[in-house]
């Protein structure tokens, strides 16, 4: 059983902390637990410090007791007898803890706080509850519980690099491709040691944007995952790699990817490659946020034409599917220009692809830039829009774009 916490007032205070509590309660990596009183004050302070608006902190409240599940306790007043060494502000936090211990069947529950000074540790031993910082509780929790907690591992993409001797003297560069060495991806703990990276070698490629990394059980043991967007390499008649393609298609600019999937072995040192799609030409991909670092099922991807020297054009949206290599594909014509997408979570959602996507567009038939919404939820996306913002001026045409929540731009965090 994940441990059982108390969240103290000045827990749930800060914006970015109450989020950071509130993901490991939703992902089962703790038992989260509350009471009105604690909201109240964590409530009250927000709204006097920040001058946020009451109905937005409510609205809060409610997903929260949400999302959390039994978090909220009530009839936990009468417990209070129990600590009368306690500081008697905080008697109400430690006898919901004695409430959150009888209710879970656990032998010990964690206050989580700030203020330890308030507690008196005695009378918590006493009942079984222990007080402990924050900082303190979550290192203790990374170490005995990492696969809920957080990925173990980061990966990163290693490209070769020479100086040419040619053009080395007047000052120059020069894009060579050596199709004759592997793509080097570095695996590192995430909270390793320079000297645990280890390289995996795969098919010499090119690729400018991973989709996802996670951990997964294989054959062997633990497998890193990664998905990603290369480029598509073509072959020349004697089966190497076409070089000469692949440095024009970079050199001009044009776009020629495919949707892979890598696993490396962590026992073996081996790498499995796998193409997810070749038919689509696809990239700039978005996942759901909650999702990076952990096991994902969907993408949503821009789409390209083939080929093209001119400036990159942004054609359409694709929902890829990951375990079947499926999509559903939107666009207006060729002449529209959908900028790279935010993925927009629905209000309590109740799975990875519940929410929406949010985008710039382009629409040249009406000559004005527009904010467009998708469904993502099952097969909804390939509908198109369900909403249109259309804006007062045109917003020129971009690469890179994410998504933020109006709470989280009133927080600042």
């Amino acid at each position: 059983m994940p441990p059982v916490v108390v969240l103290d007032a000045c827990v749930l205070y800060p914006a970015a902390q109450r989020d950071l509590f509130m993901w490991l309660a939703a992902g089962g990596a703790i038992r989260a637990h509350w009471t009105n009183e604690i909201h109240d004050e964590w409530m009250r302070n927000v709204e006097r410090n920040f001058r946020v608006a009451p109905g937005i902190l409510e609205r809060v409240r409610k997903l929260m007791d949400r999302a959390a599940g039994d978090a909220l306790i009530g009839r936990y007043q009468q417990h209070e007898r129990l600590f009368p060494r306690t500081n008697a502000k905080d008697r109400h936090v430690a006898a919901a803890a004695v409430a959150a211990r009888r209710r879970s069947g656990v032998t010990m529950v964690t206050i989580i706080t700030w203020n330890l000074k308030d507690f008196d540790r005695k009378e918590l031993a006493k009942a079984g509850v222990v007080a402990e910082i924050p900082d303190g509780f979550l290192c203790r929790l990374l170490a005995d519980s990492t696969e809920d907690v957080k990925p173990r591992s980061c990966q990163a993409i290693d490209r070769y690099r020479y100086i040419h001797p040619g053009n080395a003297r007047p000052g120059r560069h020069k894009l060579v491709f050596h199709a004759d060495k592997p793509t080097r991806f570095g695996i590192v703990p995430r909270y390793g040691k320079a000297s645990e990276l280890r390289w995996f070698e795969a098919s010499p490629t090119y690729m400018l944007h991973a989709v996802n990394a996670w951990e997964e059980q294989g054959e062997n043991g633990v497998e890193i995952v990664m998905i990603g967007t290369p480029y598509r390499i073509h072959k020349n008649e004697d089966g190497t790699p076409d070089v000469h393609r692949l440095i024009k298609t970079i050199r001009y600019r044009r776009r020629d990817f495919l949707l892979m999937e890598y696993r490396f072995d962590l026992k073996t040192g081996k790498t499995r490659e796998r193409v997810i799609d070749d038919v689509l030409n696809t990239e700039f991909p978005v996942i759901n946020s909650a999702y990076q670092g952990r096991k994902n099922r969907w993408t949503y991807n821009i789409l390209f034409p083939q080929g093209g020297e001119e400036e990159p054009r942004f054609t359409g949206l694709v929902k890829y599917d990951l375990e079947t290599g499926g999509y559903q594909a939107w666009s207006e014509g060729p002449d529209f220009y959908y900028n790279e997408p935010g993925f927009a979570p629905a209000d309590n959602p109740k799975s990875e692809d519940d929410g929406y996507l949010v985008t710039f567009v382009w629409n040249p038939r009406e000559v004005r830039s527009e904010i467009q919404v998708f469904n993502c939820r099952g097969t909804e996306f390939g509908r198109g829009p369900i909403a249109r913002v259309l804006l007062p001026q045109r917003v020129p045409n971009g690469f890179h774009a994410t998504y933020v929540s109006a709470a989280r731009l009133r927080s600042g965090k």
